[in-house]
């Protein structure tokens, strides 16, 4: 156990738990919870490319994350989910293609239902997920033959229920003519099986530097009722960060956040109010606000694991702030946040040994993911 005194935070982090380790690709971990005790963390074991469905991994924790064990393969990795009941999740889709050949203001995929029988076997079966009403037509892929048909797309960032009974959530396209993302904001009233277009969050013209554009985001509704939605605009770039007052039906101009960065933004909202944020690249790390996000606090993920790791297991020495050259990449920084009780939450992460080559590598023969419990709490509380 370590603990960390920050400015008016005192953050307590237990020794880092294996979830899973194996050869050649096991990457991105995402939560989701069956019910109070019993988590899945999921991870793809497929390439990082656009190509339709991505095979992934389950692991089950029965204990709140104290321990971990393989618990189902699935065809196509959810990177979020909806909760259907206890033991039941809408797993959503990641890529998808259009409603028909003439119709590219809506989109499709299959979803994967996932359940938890009584003797806490699984089962996967498929469901549609259709997405409708964008303002513009979305570009298709290039011709390229794993994409050929595919909207220029992704989804299935965090679920944010609203007052109405609806789900928020976000997703970012490239619309016909436009070179970079514009991320958009998108609600169901069906527990996520059909999506329309809500909003436009930041468009394509937000850091026009950036060849990326808006894309990766998460949403939380902060203190004073407002929804933060923090999002990546490029690898190795600051996170932006846009708020609304009215549920996601409108959002202030973007801003940049140079002490926030860069990849896969997740929100988590404990219950005094605070604010976690986690994400890296390079590193991996959690942001800790008390005011709404105005100002963060961190706390260094890969220092914290290398001073509980064995040897073989550490991130390479000097990573991420050292001059030493780093042959690749030890993590994709792509983490998960998951309540875990009023001041707790779980973080999970990865650490690879080829970088986006499949393992064996310089950093050992596998890539492992872990998890990290971590209490926030008032200093002196």
């Amino acid at each position: 156990m370590t603990r960390h005194e920050l400015n008016g935070i005192e953050v307590t982090m237990d020794a880092p738990v294996e979830i899973a380790r194996a050869g050649g690709r096991l990457w991105f971990p995402v939560f989701h919870r069956l019910d109070e005790r019993r988590i899945l963390c999921e991870a793809t074991v497929a390439e990082d490319r656009t190509q339709g469905e991505w095979p992934a991994a389950f692991f089950l924790s029965p204990d709140g994350g104290a321990s971990w064990s393989h618990w189902a393969d699935v065809p196509c990795w959810g990177p979020a989910s909806v909760p259907l009941g206890a033991g039941k999740l809408l797993l959503q889709p990641y890529e998808l293609w259009p409603l028909s050949p003439a119709e590219r203001r809506g989109a499709r995929a299959e979803g994967t239902l996932v359940t938890c029988d009584p003797a806490g076997r699984p089962q996967c079966t498929r469901a549609p997920v259709t997405y409708h009403d964008f303002p513009r037509d979305i570009r298709l892929y290039d011709n390229q033959k794993e994409t050929q048909g595919q909207l220029f797309v992704g989804t299935g960032f965090n679920m944010l229920p609203l007052p109405d009974g609806r789900i928020l959530s976000s997703i970012h396209c490239k619309f016909e003519g436009d070179k970079r993302f514009s991320l958009c904001a998108v609600v169901s009233g069906d527990q996520g099986f059909t999506w329309r277009y809500l909003s436009v969050v930041a468009g394509a013209g937000t850091a026009p530097e950036p060849t990326e554009g808006p894309n990766e985001a998460d949403i939380v509704r902060l203190d004073d009722g407002r929804l933060m939605c923090v999002f990546r605009v490029a690898m190795r770039r600051p996170f932006w960060v846009s708020t609304s007052a009215d549920n996601g039906a409108s959002w202030s101009l973007p801003v940049e956040r140079p002490e926030i960065a860069s990849v896969k933004p997740q929100l988590l909202r404990l219950s005094d109010g605070t604010v976690l944020l986690s994400g890296g690249r390079e590193g991996i790390f959690l942001w800790i606000s008390r005011d709404d996000g105005r100002e963060w606090q961190r706390v260094d993920l890969v220092a914290h694991h290398n001073a509980h790791a064995s040897s073989g297991q550490r991130y390479p020495e000097g990573y991420p702030n050292g001059v030493a050259p780093f042959p690749v990449s030890p993590t994709t920084s792509y983490t998960s946040l998951l309540a875990a009780g009023p001041d707790e939450c779980l973080l999970s992460y990865d650490r690879l040994a080829n970088g986006w080559k499949a393992a064996p590598g310089p950093y050992g023969k596998e890539n492992t993911l872990f998890c990290v419990r971590i209490r926030v709490t008032k200093a002196g509380g």
